[in-house]
Formats: C-alpha cells, sequence, structure tokens
C-alpha cells in the first residue's frame, strides 16, 4: 500500500521528540520579516495529531499562534501569499484522537491579530497537500491522493480550473511541488518503488525531466 508520504514524513518527527517539543515546516514571509511554521506546543499530550500554524518575527521573537489555524486538527505545510496577505495550508481533522485520512488546501488572512475563518478551496474527501502559490500568486500546486497515488495538480486561487499534471509519467506518486521563481516550471520529487528523484515540468504538465537519478534506498 502507498504511504501518505507528505503526511508519513512530518509523522517521523513525533516517534523521536517527546511531546510537544517539535518545532517544524518554516515558511518566510515575502518580506523577510516572519515567519510561520508548524508546532504541537499547544497540545499537552504526545499528538501528530493536533498541531497548529504560528507566527514569529525572523529573530524568533513575538511568537503567536496564527488566528487562521483550525481547531481539533493538524495544520500544516504553510505557505504565504506573494503579496504576503495570504496563507495556504494543508489541515487533516483529528477524529477522536486519530488523523482522519482527508486533508484539504485551507486558505486565510496572514494578519496574526486578526481573526478569520479558513476557506476550503479543495473540498474533497481525500488528502490534498503541500500547496504552492505561482510567483504571480493567481495559481496553487499541491499534491493529492485523488487516484490512489499521488500526482501534481494546479487551481487558482479562487478555488476553480483544477488541472491534474502528472498520471505517474515514470514513477509510482509525485509530491512536493514547487514553482519556478519564473513562473514557467514546476519541480517536484518522483517516487518509484525505494527510489526519490527530482523532476521539473513545464506548467501544463508536459516536457518531463528527470533531473537527479540517486540510488534506491
Amino acid at each position: 500500500q502507498t504511504c501518505a508520504l507528505p503526511i508519513c514524513r512530518y509523522a517521523l518527527l513525533y516517534f523521536f521528540l517527546p511531546g510537544n517539543a517539535a518545532d517544524y515546516g518554516p515558511a518566510w514571509s515575502p518580506d523577510g520579516q516572519k515567519i510561520a511554521f508548524v508546532s504541537g506546543r499547544s497540545n499537552t499530550s504526545l499528538s501528530f495529531v493536533d498541531t497548529d500554524i504560528y507566527i514569529m518575527d525572523k529573530d524568533g521573537q513575538n511568537v503567536v499562534q496564527w488566528n487562521g489555524s483550525k481547531d481539533n486538527s493538524a495544520d500544516k505545510y504553510p505557505e504565504w501569499s506573494p503579496d504576503g496577505s495570504s496563507l495556504i495550508f494543508s489541515s487533516s481533522p483529528n477524529t477522536g484522537g486519530a488523523l482522519a485520512d482527508v486533508s484539504n488546501i485551507y486558505m486565510a488572512p496572514a494578519s496574526p491579530t486578526i481573526k478569520a475563518t479558513a476557506t476550503n478551496l479543495t473540498m474533497q474527501d481525500m488528502v490534498e497537500s503541500d500547496p504552492s502559490w505561482s510567483p504571480d500568486g493567481n495559481q496553487i500546486v499541491f499534491d493529492s491522493l485523488r487516484d490512489d497515488n499521488w500526482h501534481i495538480y494546479t487551481m487558482d486561487k479562487n478555488s476553480s480550473n483544477f488541472v491534474q499534471l502528472t498520471f505517474g509519467n515514470g514513477s509510482e506518486s509525485e509530491i512536493s511541488p514547487a514553482w519556478s521563481p519564473d513562473g514557467s516550471h514546476i519541480a517536484y520529487t518522483g517516487v518509484l518503488g525505494t527510489r526519490a528523484d527530482i523532476y521539473v515540468m513545464n506548467v501544463d504538465g508536459t516536457n518531463i525531466a528527470k533531473l537527479t537519478n540517486g540510488p534506491a534506498n
């Protein structure tokens, strides 16, 4: 069975770190003054299923829990919009102490002090994860388990125009997409068996090129 890699890789932290000791997944604000990150510090027990997003100054001061975080859920993969006004993130509900096999992409204003309800952009009964903004702020790329394997999709920021970009082209699963600074390409990790390599493609999913050929693990 294919492991839900984007979830499993963060779960590993909780096998080695006690209780609420894990702070991880940092993301810089576009102006370089703030850092958003994932933390279990609000929990009182060992738990991967209840994490929140926090924002701090670049020197580690003024740490506050972001008001866009969802209650009773595992929030992760924060990323600032290019203009710094919004954060997107992935969130999975905590169902009775277990992480639900559902995760969606959400967006909310980036202000740490204004309480706002996060908008569900994907609204799927499956796992959607690891979102990344396009440089112009109009699109979001993410990985999804929609067809029992991880593939890369894009959508407009208003939750429309969903497009599947990868279909197992040379790999079993494609995860962790990242947009190029000029907006012309998307890089991602392709997983085949015990191998994981870096690929790049045009933003419409064409001209896929394998960039690395690392050893199997």
